[in-house]
């Protein structure tokens, strides 16, 4: 008869954990009900627009409404799009030694460890990072000389 009247720790607990839930729902609401109270008597009666622009004095008053096109990145991309298609720079880059026969270098390739091949990666990554520097040192020279 004890077992029945008395509940097993079990069920305690599971009490005790849902009236914990409640009592927190409860301080919730009443914090979202405070939160709530004070931003509604704070509201601003006429909402208006206000329309902002920046001003700066060295520019014209008539630029507006214009895209802003920088007249230093057209030369650097011509620039980079004739370094790409000359033939005696794309040839110099990417062909330094005489070609082998095909067999060789297939044969070379299967020997490089995996330690080679990272090298030849960061190797190929640092000269595609000089020449972007090269080529901000250009543009850069160029924008500071007109």
């Amino acid at each position: 008869m004890n077992s029945v009247k008395q509940k097993s720790s079990v069920i305690k607990k599971k009490e005790e954990l849902e009236e914990r839930k409640r009592a927190e729902e409860r301080k919730q609401a009443k914090v979202y009900e405070e939160f709530v109270r004070e931003f509604e008597h704070d509201a601003p009666k006429v909402k208006t627009f206000v329309k902002g622009d920046v001003i700066n004095s060295s520019s014209k008053a008539n630029d507006k409404g214009k895209v802003y096109n920088p007249a230093g990145m057209k030369k650097l991309e011509e620039m980079a799009s004739a370094r790409l298609h000359s033939p005696s720079t794309s040839v110099e880059s990417t062909h330094k030694k005489p070609e082998k026969p095909k067999k060789k270098q297939k044969e070379q390739e299967k020997k490089k460890s995996n330690l080679e091949l990272f090298k030849e990666e960061l190797k190929q990554q640092q000269a595609e990072r000089e020449e972007r520097h090269r080529l901000k040192k250009t543009w850069h020279n160029s924008n500071v000389s007109s």
